[in-house]
């Protein structure tokens, strides 16, 4: 199954959550997803990065959930909008 069909899948389950796909050792996503992972600091471990941004997560292996984080201040929907507008105006700018 492919990268694609494993996000959308636990997409559709969990809404509000960051999905992250671990993929030969690397977290991969899709989306805008994919584009709130790469605002993070490479060097720095992701999942603390997430949760100090207070991001409810998934991490799948496969449809495995490897681990899963909660908050009750949940600000995924912030991050979601932030970057859906950044690639708005990225387009419109050229």
């Amino acid at each position: 199954m492919g990268i694609y069909n494993r996000y959308y899948i636990a997409k559709k389950l969990y809404m509000n959550y960051l999905v992250i796909i671990v993929r030969k050792g690397k977290y991969v996503s899709c989306g805008i997803d994919a584009l709130i992972l790469k605002q993070l600091k490479k060097n720095v471990n992701i999942e603390y990065q997430l949760q100090k941004l207070h991001i409810n997560y998934l991490v799948l292996d496969n449809l495995d959930i490897i681990s899963k984080y909660e908050d009750i201040n949940n600000r995924y929907n912030k991050y979601f909008y932030l970057e859906a507008i950044r690639k708005i105006i990225n387009k419109i700018t050229g």
